[in-house]
């Protein structure tokens, strides 16, 4: 019986202890106003231009079936530049009724060590002859072809 209330008075006491404790303790610190979130979106913008200028640029090359359908990109248009996270590919199709599907293919190889596969694909679908896809960059530098 003396176990029980003693039990029951350490919980009573654990409760009253969290019921005291400070509500702005829980808040994360770290979460950013909507200005703080603007200057870092301004520092990448301008830490990506930095590194673009740095970087020597090679014209991309897309594969002899291109030639083909008529493809060609709007951007990229260099196999190496810096962005942050995500890449936009877009461009257009002239002969698209020569395709037996309505996508463009997409084909990223990394730069490096990659974290997972050292490619990734992906498939853009071509509407009125235009394609446009944001791809996310998962193991950081790469080279696009």
């Amino acid at each position: 019986m003396k176990k029980r209330y003693i039990l029951m008075g350490s919980l009573m006491c654990l409760l009253l202890l969290g019921a005291c404790a400070n509500k702005s303790a829980s808040v994360d610190e770290s979460q950013s106003t909507p200005v703080q979130k603007q200057e870092q979106k301004e520092d990448y913008e301008a830490a990506i231009e930095k590194k673009n200028a740095e970087l020597e640029m090679t014209p991309l090359e897309l594969t002899s079936y291109s030639e083909e359908v008529g493809a060609t990109l709007i951007e990229p248009t260099h196999t190496n530049f810096a962005v942050n996270e995500f890449v936009t590919v877009e461009g257009t199709v002239e002969n698209q009724e020569q395709l037996q599907e309505n996508y463009v293919w997409i084909k990223i190889k990394f730069d490096g060590e990659a974290t997972s596969d050292d490619s990734m694909e992906y498939y853009a679908p071509i509407q009125d002859g235009k394609f446009k896809q944001d791809v996310r960059l998962f193991n950081g530098r790469a080279n696009t072809g």
